[in-house]
């Protein structure tokens, strides 16, 4: 404290310090433990200088590498299960143990079946760019192929023409040495 005036306020009332407050999009601009780490040690840290924007973006295959599943519009970690609500019928209540087997098994492989989806989707846009590169390329080295051939051609055209004029010069030198 300065004079009886927080630094902090005072910042904040000349405009140079932001809010310390974190919402949902700045979540969004961290990935992994350490970045959470670094999330949860700015919260309490006044950010004079603004906030900081991470470029680096990831695709759905490294999510997928890093044991994060696409639910509904959502990354969850794979090893996060939603928690089991017991069932109770005329036998009474089942077992914990085979309730959470079960649903966690069938969570299990709705997460990897979606996961599998994601993969295979990309796959094919992977196949498909690949697809019109190599028809691009085909095209390209038709293209080269016609244009070599012609320019063969010229050249074969080329050294019989020079290899007529040279025939016709000996022959005229071969002709004004007799004639002399």
């Amino acid at each position: 404290m300065t004079n009886g005036v927080h630094p902090q306020t005072t910042l904040s009332e000349k405009g140079k310090a932001e809010s310390v407050e974190f919402g949902p999009e700045d979540k969004i601009n961290f990935y992994g433990p350490e970045e959470k780490a670094r999330f949860v040690a700015f919260k309490g840290k006044s950010i004079a200088f603004g906030r900081t924007t991470i470029s680096s973006t990831y695709d759905k295959t490294v999510f997928a590498m890093m044991g994060y599943t696409l639910i509904e519009g959502t990354w969850l970690k794979k090893d996060k299960a939603p928690e089991v609500i017991l069932a109770q019928n005329s036998e009474g209540i089942k077992s914990e143990a085979n309730i959470s087997s079960s649903s966690d098994q069938l969570l299990l492989m709705h997460q990897n079946i979606a996961g599998i989806k994601e993969l295979l989707t990309s796959m094919q846009e992977q196949v498909d760019k690949i697809r019109e590169v190599t028809k691009e390329t085909r095209a390209d080295v038709a293209k080269l192929r016609i244009t070599l051939q012609a320019t063969r051609r010229q050249g074969i055209k080329a050294m019989q023409d020079v290899t007529e004029k040279l025939t016709k010069v000996t022959k005229d030198i071969d002709a004004s040495s007799t004639l002399k």
